[in-house]
């Protein structure tokens, strides 16, 4: 009888999950990797922001849309992992791991690095320079913690490209004319070097 009564709370001791707190170390670990990842993301923000592609993307959102992944893909790991209660148990039940939104979002990070930065830094031809004019602009910013940057969409003359510049604090009207340097990047995209916006 008593064998049985150690033996019943043993296994009430090893069924109870405990709950063990951080130490400073893994707090540093998860700190840093934030700052990288916020670095990387604003890397990869800024460079595309001055990528002229076919479709003009407001990429000074990239940052934000991460985070909304990041929540929405948390919401429904948790969703698929509720344990159900079906007529029939099934058996070998997939469980979506603890990493599944950051190897999510990590794909995200690494595709567009991985295009974009090379086309960035490493040049095939020589400056061309374009005329462009201002035909939008918007403010944003990413907390309330962060001050506002002035973004203008400028679009070529003559053309169907377009690309949104942070001016920062700057700030100017549409319809300003300005003129666009660009150089080539290895996989043929052009890239923004200098935008000046002309007085008139």
């Amino acid at each position: 009888m008593i064998v049985l009564i150690m033996s019943y709370d043993n296994s009430n001791k090893t069924n109870k999950r405990v709950r063990r707190i951080p130490n400073i170390k893994e707090i540093l670990q998860t700190f840093f990797c934030i700052f990288v990842v916020v670095g990387i993301t604003y890397w990869i923000e800024s460079t595309c922001l001055k990528t002229l592609m076919p479709i003009c993307i407001p990429w000074m959102y990239y940052q934000f849309v991460l985070l909304i992944i990041f929540i929405v893909l948390e919401v429904f790991r948790d969703y698929y992992n509720k344990p159900k209660k079906p007529r029939r148990k099934r058996k070998n039940r997939h469980v979506l791991p603890y990493t599944f939104s950051v190897k999510c979002i990590a794909a995200i990070i690494i595709i567009p690095a991985l295009f974009f930065l090379p086309n960035r830094y490493v040049k095939v031809e020589t400056e061309l320079e374009y005329d462009g004019c201002v035909v939008d602009q918007t403010k944003w910013k990413l907390s309330k913690t962060a001050s506002w940057n002035n973004y203008v969409k400028i679009k070529i003359d003559d053309s169907n490209t377009s690309f949104w510049c942070n001016l920062g604090k700057e700030a100017w009207p549409i319809g300003t004319k300005c003129i666009i340097s660009t150089s080539k990047g290895i996989f043929g995209m052009r890239y923004v070097e200098d935008v000046r916006f002309l007085i008139e």
